[in-house]
């Protein structure tokens, strides 16, 4: 019988694994109460989110869910500006350029900040229009680059279709495994693809 890995069991291994290679992340004794249900960002809209909501360094427990307002604001930014390369080491790297930045000016724009710090539009081997099945499924169940870059992608293809309002969303529940046991299927499809399939673009 062919084993469907359930999406909670799927976030939980790899957040485990990132937290162990992300020096600005939540100390494994925290791992756990940071990715409760009540742990989401939702809220964050990148189009009108403003530099206050990041100044001044993250608590540990803001770390996390200010690394995944992050990937959600380089996935809009990159949208909006013809980015196409993900590399979330470059994000945390940028992430703290912008935080100092937005100590020093908290009414700004964090989209317009983003824009103007970031360098890296197409660097890195994860590519929003490239990335196909057979990539995720050979980096496995545990790979923290896939992970952050499905996260990634799923905001930059909201972003792409106009969305100004929040780009993260929760995917439903077991959209984890249905979105691995549908690359299994059609291994040489698109990522990007298949996530529009599941929301019925």
């Amino acid at each position: 019988m062919r084993h469907i890995r359930p999406f909670g069991l799927l976030l939980l291994c790899i957040v485990l694994a990132a937290f162990t290679t992300i020096p600005s992340l939540p100390q494994a004794s925290t791992r756990h109460k940071k990715m409760s249900p009540d742990y989401n960002i939702n809220s964050f809209t990148p189009a009108t989110a403003i530099c206050a909501a990041w100044a001044g360094p993250a608590t540990d427990g803001e770390k996390m869910r200010r690394f995944l307002e992050a990937l959600t604001l380089d996935a809009y930014v990159s949208a909006r500006h013809g980015g196409t390369g993900f590399n979330w080491r470059d994000i945390t790297s940028l992430l703290a350029r912008v935080e100092r930045i937005c100590t020093a000016e908290p009414a700004r724009s964090l989209a317009e900040v983003w824009q103007e710090r970031k360098t890296a539009w197409h660097r890195g081997s994860w590519k929003a229009n490239t990335v196909r099945c057979r990539e995720i499924l050979a980096a496995g169940d545990c790979n923290e680059d896939a992970f952050f870059f499905g996260i990634w992608l799923y905001a930059y293809d909201q972003a792409k279709d106009g969305r100004s309002e929040a780009t993260l969303q929760t995917l439903p529940q077991g959209g984890g495994a249905m979105v691995w046991e549908e690359c299994e299927r059609t291994p040489d499809a698109r990522l990007l693809d298949v996530l529009r399939r599941m929301q019925g673009k």
